[in-house]
């Protein structure tokens, strides 16, 4: 039987990304019939109060050796090794690119995108430097190498020719409350086109690879000559790297069409979707792009990049554009702002697409892959890639 230990060191106050791959798969594995049994090293176990009644699911407060980053980066290859052994865990699933550097199990990674080798230049030096030394080493240590995306798998083999027969693509979710209409009375929103549909929405941490800045400047390109041009309301906490943004947004013909409203938690967030004219995401690069499949759940229209793995979620249901090229973006945005037949399009065509995706099918992918490439028990190579 597998013992599976899943250090979720990301699930902490202000979720993204990682923190909310980890904290969905977790819940929806714990929904599955399924014969593993779970470890779940949480610094954070308040987040998994739900679970810890449930058979086959053990709970274990993990305690950081520091703060922020350098803390979870430590308990990676401190904490996390020593529990795993302790607990009598077989495998060790890595939700977030590393696996530790010893300990006598099994291990699994998540690779959710390439950033530090094909856009190291949007990422932190310490950040960069990390993942260059330690992503390939957790590759080769890895008998499961998990991927949202066949993009990001294609990249990865690439990547790492040696990865070959060990990747799975695990297609990430959307949260049961970002289903349409799933939760219409909480957040007070009308239909998909309702009148209060009057903002575009930008969603992500504010960061170079979010390619705010380009965003901003074809925004301010259009509020320089409409007075009346929709309002860009830009949802995220600060990031890194951000001089940029920062320059955009001191550029900007009209703050005034700028509303800066920070980390949202997830019911305010929804709200902001069911009351956007259109989420715009033109992103440099993306591993999956979880605003993209949250947005079309909630009947939001979606622009986003071609070529990354963002055009694969979107699936035929989104506007793309260059992200490189601000002129793309600018003319993409006009036709969105006029073009009250397209958001109709955009956004029944979006929630369609949203429903092929789901965390309980990320779960079952997850146990699949495990099983069949580690050659436990009986797999079903559905996922494989």
């Amino acid at each position: 039987m597998l013992r599976i230990y899943l250090p979720a060191l990301q699930v902490a106050p202000g979720l993204t990304g990682v923190g909310v791959y980890s904290l969905e798969l977790i819940r929806a594995m714990s929904r599955l019939p399924r014969r593993e049994e779970l470890v779940i090293g949480a610094p954070h176990p308040e987040y998994f109060a739900e679970l810890e009644e449930l058979d086959g699911i053990e709970l274990v407060p993990l305690k950081l050796p520091a703060s922020g980053s350098m803390g979870r980066m430590l308990a990676t290859h401190t904490v996390v090794p020593a529990e795993a052994q302790r607990l009598g865990a077989n495998l060790v699933l890595g939700p977030n690119f590393i696996a530790p550097l010893w300990g006598r199990f099994e291990c699994a990674v998540m690779v959710h995108d390439l950033t530090f080798a094909r856009h190291p230049e949007t990422t932190t030096r310490a950040k960069r430097v990390y993942y260059q030394l330690m992503v390939r080493r957790s590759l080769r240590r890895a008998s499961v190498v998990f991927v949202s995306t066949q993009t990001v798998g294609n990249e990865l083999l690439e990547f790492a020719p040696e990865t070959a027969g060990k990747i799975w693509r695990t297609p990430e979710g959307v949260s049961p409350g970002y289903q349409e209409n799933g939760d219409r009375e909480e957040v007070a929103a009308s239909g998909l086109t309702g009148p209060e549909r009057k903002d575009f929405l930008f969603v992500g941490t504010l960061e170079p690879r979010k390619n705010l800045a380009r965003l901003l400047r074809a925004h301010g390109n259009l509020c320089r000559g409409l007075p009346d041009f929709p309002a860009l309301r830009i949802v995220g906490g600060r990031g890194w790297e951000d001089e940029g943004i920062v320059r955009a947004l001191h550029e900007h013909p009209d703050p005034s069409r700028l509303i800066r409203l920070g980390y949202c938690e997830p019911v305010r967030l929804r709200a902001e979707y069911d009351s956007a004219l259109a989420l715009v995401f033109p992103s440099v690069y993306e591993g999956f792009g979880l605003p993209v499949l949250e947005a079309m759940a909630r009947g939001c229209p979606v622009l986003t990049s071609r070529d990354i793995a963002t055009e694969e979620v979107a699936g035929g249901a989104a506007l793309l554009v260059d992200p490189l090229d601000t002129g793309d973006i600018e003319r993409a945005l006009a036709r969105l702002a006029k073009d009250r037949s397209l958001r109709l399009r955009l956004a029944h065509a979006g929630v369609r697409r949203s429903a092929e995706f789901s965390w309980e099918i990320c779960a079952e992918e997850t146990l699949k892959g495990l099983h069949t490439l580690l050659g436990v028990g009986e797999g079903i190579p559905q996922g494989g890639t």
